[in-house]
């Protein structure tokens, strides 16, 4: 952008740029000194003057019409002389937006489709911001007004849509205005106008008649799918469907009239109606017509009605059917009589008659015209009284019947009939009255009564008389003195009524009833007195009154009077004293007596274990299952009602029988090698069980104290052998046993021991035989020998892996031996102290030791022990090994470094160093 500097006395000042429907502002701006004056300043346009104000002029610019030559003068007054100075440009208006062009989506529109008409234009660059708005028009009128959005959209689109459209565009202050040219759009057809037809144009009554719809598809959319409804006289008769035809099945006159259709496509986005085409449909038979026997019919007469038409010369042969009604109602079906005859006519014979006629196969009906028939009454409608309108209970009563005959028929014979709550209280008769002796309450009600002719073929109903029976006395109300009676104590019940106070002198007796049984007969006292109630005196009581002449009963409403019994010590009962865990114990307590319902409360050692409300005779009920010996001890329950204070029972004791479980046998002095003549004693334990017994075995036979050879005590725990004998050698086991019944005994075997007796020598004694003692010790000791060069070269390969280099370390203990210290002896190598323990089966991992003994620990997952010592075995130490089958690695301590061999697979049997 640049700006030039003009030297100039006079300058118009004119915009840059300039666009339609701008506003257009001119200044005449002179030099800006004070030595002169300015006057007389003109604008012109084209050379003419237009008028301004002050130096400034404002033209609007408008569609371009203010292009032109633009100036302005003006006299300069300097101090001696004028001079007038002038400026001239030649302004050009610029085009705001572009001539607007019309467009459609497209120039082969059909029926149905939708259109959208757009209208196109583009801004100037330099003013792109300027808001545009479009209007359409077709056939110059105007279809849509100015809006913001340049398209016109017409949804399924019509023939009638076809014209010429064009579109104006205008800037939001509405300063622009410009039209497009003209486009014409045709819609193309999509289907021909339709045309309707009728399957006959002499169409008879009763006939078939179809009618069609006729129209052609365009040959470019023949795929299209049509719908068709039809209308007669502008009503809607069928709705839309696929069929083009409209059948009606035994056409009638009323079917006559003006019928068009109506075409759509399936999206019903085009529709399109025929012509009208009339329709006749010719008449079968005439309008019938209905008559009567006669005119003057009298109540009980035979009447006949008649129905008359007549066929078409054309259609004789047609077989025509009459059906009657009175009053809109159907009286008689359709047959082939056109009569309907009624005997003995009554009143409500009289009415509105019509017959309608139809031929045989139902095609044709045409209903009569209306005929009014009216019955002439026999006699009277008849009248019911009452000897008195205020009759009171106990009294008697006549209800009569009154009615008049027809003055032409005097002679007629009546009977009579009564109806109470039209049910019938007194058959037909000559008596025209109904009497009742000592009328009760029940006795009122709605009463009728019903008069008819000897022969019987006129009955006539009264209305309804009510006849209401005043009370004599009220409904008796049956009290007790008390609703909460107790066992022993006085009950009175009294029976209340009052009298109606007209007959306040009447004399009344009362009866008492218990569980419909008579208790009290009548009399004129009104309480019925108990002495001392008990239980059986609960029941329905009930109390009856009646008037002295005994002509009005009436019996009270039940009540219902329950004595309340205290209850009484209840017993407590328990199917089992004795149990075991796991059983279910079942405890009932019962009160002999008591009102229900009782409350019931079982205590186990002072505690509550469960509250109980029962309802019914039997008592209360409470299972337990033992789960644990916290449940046995002393138990007891007690019960109370509404009227009595707690009671307690009896107290039971429960006992648990703990199962016997784990029965250990141990020997007291430890050792399984017994000298001979020293004493040995046994003791049998076990982890659970209550009061268990204790059976002994030796070599699987029971020991029996009676041969002198052992001794038990403490209650069978103890096995005792004074003096070992060879024969005392071989195993033992213990049995421990309890029982909750004969029938349930629990018993529990416990380990097996092996004693092995030894002679004063030392040497081995038991239950060997020499030869076989022989056989064994020498095969001892050949195991042996390879042991002790199995164990050498393991020595050798380990290199004493087994010692531990730092001082310091302790060796595990037995748990009957004393802890022992051990210093070391040795500079290197391994050494054996002189008191050597006696160790059980360790787990691998303890290795413990100091640096001057080594101890190995095998872990063999056998439920033996194996003790396993040190190599250097001295005098009076023997070394026992045990067979083993164990996968698990023998590790030495962490110092060591090194891993022992495996020795799962090697065999080892046990033998006495001495």
């Amino acid at each position: 952008m640049w700006m030039g500097v003009l030297h100039e006395w006079v300058i118009l000042q004119v915009p840059i740029n300039i666009f339609e429907g701008d506003d257009l502002h001119l200044r005449c701006h002179s030099w800006p000194f004070a030595t002169y004056a300015v006057k007389n300043i003109k604008f012109y346009k084209d050379k003419e003057t237009v008028p301004s104000y002050n130096n400034e002029i404002v033209f609007a610019i408008n569609r371009g019409f203010n292009n032109g030559i633009y100036g302005c003068t003006m006299v300069l007054k300097f101090a001696i002389t004028s001079k007038i100075y002038e400026d001239w440009t030649n302004l050009s208006v610029q085009e705001l937006f572009s001539h607007p062009a019309i467009k459609v989506s497209s120039y082969q529109m059909r029926e149905g489709s939708n259109m959208t008409v757009s209208c196109h234009t583009s801004l100037n660059v330099l003013r792109e911001s300027t808001v545009l708005q479009t209007a359409f028009y077709k056939n110059a009128k105007l279809v849509k007004e100015f809006s913001f959005s340049n398209e016109h959209q017409i949804i399924f689109a019509q023939l009638e849509d076809s014209g010429d459209y064009t579109c104006e565009v205008t800037n939001l202050p509405n300063t622009v205005r410009k039209m497009s040219n003209s486009l014409t759009i045709y819609i193309q057809e999509l289907f021909s106008h339709p045309a309707i037809k009728v399957s006959s144009y002499q169409m008879r009554e009763g006939s078939n008649m179809t009618v069609s719809c006729h129209t052609s598809l365009n040959v470019l959319r023949e795929s299209t799918v049509l719908q068709t409804a039809f209308y007669k006289n502008a009503k809607l008769v069928k709705e839309f469907s696929f069929s083009n035809e409209y059948q009606i099945i035994f056409a009638q006159l009323e079917d006559s009239g003006d019928y068009t259709c109506e075409v759509t496509n399936l999206p019903n986005t085009v529709r399109k109606m025929s012509n009208s085409l009339t329709i006749y449909i010719q008449e079968l038979f005439s309008h019938p017509a209905i008559k009567v026997s006669s005119y003057q019919m009298r109540e009980g007469s035979n009447m006949t009605v008649s129905c008359h038409t007549s066929l078409n010369v054309l259609r004789e042969s047609t077989v025509l059917q009459t059906a009657f009604y009175k009053n809109a109602k159907l009286v008689k079906e359709f047959s082939f009589s056109n009569e309907y005859q009624i005997i003995f006519a009554q009143l409500e014979d009289s009415g509105d008659y019509t017959c309608e006629v139809t031929n045989l196969p139902n095609t044709v009906r045409k209903m009569s015209n209306s005929l009014t028939i009216y019955i002439q009454e026999l006699f009277s409608h008849p009248a019911i009284k009452v000897s008195s309108y205020q009759m009171r209970e106990g009294s008697n009563m006549t209800v009569s019947c009154h009615t008049s005959l027809n003055v032409l028929r005097e002679s007629t014979v009546l009977q009579t009939a009564f109806y109470k709550n039209a049910k019938l209280v007194k058959e037909f008769s000559f008596s025209n009255e109904y009497q009742i002796i000592f009328a009760q309450l029940e006795d009122s009600g709605d009463y009728t009564c019903e008069v008819t002719n000897l022969p019987n073929t006129v009955r006539k109903m009264s209305n309804s008389l009510t006849i209401y029976i005043q009370e004599l006395f009220s409904h008796p109300a049956i009290k007790v003195s008390s609703y909460q009676m107790r066992e022993g104590s006085n009950m009175t019940v009294s029976c209340h009524t009052s009298l109606n106070v007209l007959r306040e002198s009447t004399v009344l007796q009362t009866a008492f009833y218990k569980n419909a049984k008579l208790v009290k007969e009548f009399s004129f006292s009104n309480e019925y007195q108990i002495i001392f109630a008990q239980l059986e005196d609960s029941g329905d009581y009930t109390c009856e009154v009646t008037n002295l002449p005994n002509t009005v009963r009436k019996m009270s409403n039940s009540l219902t009077i329950y004595i309340q019994v205290q209850v009484s010590k209840p017993t407590l009962m328990i199917n089992l004293s004795e149990v075991a865990i796991g059983d279910d114990v079942d405890f009932v307590c019962l009160s002999d007596r008591g009102s229900l319902p009782i409350h019931y409360q079982f205590y186990h050692m002072g505690m509550v274990v469960r509250n109980i409300t029962v309802n019914q005779k039997g008592g209360a009920h409470l299972r337990l299952n033992i789960a644990n010996v916290k449940v046995a001890g002393l138990y007891y329950c007690d019960s109370h009602n509404d009227i009595s204070n707690s009671s307690l029972s009896n107290e039971v004791t429960l006992s648990i029988i703990v199962p016997v479980a784990h029965a250990m046998i141990t020997v007291k002095n430890g050792t399984l090698d017994v000298k001979a003549q020293d004493s040995m004693t046994f003791n049998c334990s076990v982890e659970l069980g209550t009061s268990p017994n204790f059976m002994w075995f030796h070599n699987k036979e029971e020991v029996d104290e009676r041969s002198g050879l052992y001794q038990i005590t403490e209650m069978g725990m103890v096995l005792h052998v004074k003096s070992v004998q060879l024969q005392h050698g071989g195993t033992y086991q213990c049995q421990a046993s309890n029982m909750v019944s004969p029938n349930r005994i629990f018993t529990a075997q416990s380990n097996i021991l092996t004693v092995t007796v030894l002679g004063v020598s030392g040497t081995l004694h038991g239950i060997l035989t020499p030869s076989l003692s022989v056989s064994l010790l020498v095969l001892l000791l050949i195991c042996g020998f390879l042991l002790f060069n199995y164990r050498r070269k393991i020595a050798q390969s380990i290199n004493c892996s087994f010692c531990q280099q730092q001082a310091g370390k302790e060796i595990p203990k037995s748990r009957n031996h004393q802890e022992h210290e051990h210093e070391d002896t040795h500079s290197q190598g391994c050494s054996v102290t002189e008191d050597q323990e006696e160790y059980y089966n360790l787990n691998p991992r303890d290795v413990t030791m100091n640096n001057s003994v080594c101890y190995t620990y095998i872990d063999v997952k056998c439920g033996k022990k194996v003790a396993v010592q040190s190599d250097d075995i001295k005098a009076g130490y023997s070394v026992t090994y045990s067979a083993v089958k164990c996968k698990a690695k023998v590790t030495t301590n962490s110092a060591c470094n090194k891993e022992l061999p495996d020795p799962s697979d090697s065999i080892y049997e046990n033998f006495n160093s001495k």
